[in-house]
């Protein structure tokens, strides 16, 4: 959305112009607006390359710059300044990036184990061996009866979410964009296979409930607790 009322231009003036961008790191920027007299160009320029603003603007594109300078009032434009961090404020920084890698290490590491945890699953149910804390059953809650060719099929499943963790936990670990809904996506299938046997795997039902509940409240804590990005 663009405009005046546009909830970002709201931030951005309540936050007096200070935020910060994401681009490899955290860089606090100060966001300075341009006064109406001089957007004229800018918006014009804008819309020349940014497709999805073109509906926002009631000014075609390729217009004569009169009549971007009689809307220009009603779409504030900022120019991002660099914030030069004093010596103290990019040691604080460098150590909020620090705590910041520690905590993507630690949430790799948990998941790893937890993928791993699922291959005792995979061999009991397989056959492949005798797991006392997941006994061999072909029968599941709710009287579900899977036999032992579907039992087997069940255990290859928990291989699959073992592997599955694994791989989100090494996506994570990389900063590949794909780790959040491929960790979704096995967190909800080891939901649904540790369910069928919760008398045998309560505690993984309830790690897979933190995973998805962290997963899902994460973004919204570190914005109610962060300043807000630009």
């Amino acid at each position: 959305m663009l405009g005046d009322e546009a909830q970002w231009v709201q931030n951005v003036r309540a936050a007096h112009g200070r935020a910060f961008m994401r681009s490899g790191g955290r860089t606090e920027v100060q966001l300075v607006e341009v006064p109406a007299a001089q957007r004229a160009p800018i918006l014009k320029a804008y819309l020349q390359r940014a497709l999805g603003a073109r509906p926002h603007i009631p000014v075609d594109k390729d217009a004569p710059l009169a009549e971007f300078e009689a809307v220009s009032a009603l779409f504030p434009v900022f120019q991002i300044v660099p914030v030069q961090s004093s010596g103290k404020d990019s040691e604080a920084s460098n150590s909020r990036r620090h705590t910041l890698n520690i905590g993507t290490i630690a949430a790799s590491m948990i998941l790893i184990l937890h993928g791993l945890v699922h291959l005792l699953g995979a061999a009991s149910y397989t056959k492949l061996a005798v797991i006392q804390q997941l006994p061999y059953k072909t029968t599941f809650l709710g009287g579900l009866d899977l036999d032992t060719g579907g039992t087997a099929v069940y255990g290859g499943l928990w291989a699959v979410a073992a592997i599955g963790f694994i791989v989100s936990a090494v996506a994570l670990l990389a900063g590949w964009k794909w780790w959040k809904p491929a960790l979704v996506g096995v967190t909800v299938l080891s939901l649904a296979l540790t369910a069928l046997v919760w008398s045998d795997a309560r505690i993984g039902v309830i790690v897979n409930m933190v995973i998805l509940a962290v997963l899902w409240l994460g973004p919204r804590i570190t914005g109610w607790l962060s300043p807000r990005s630009v």
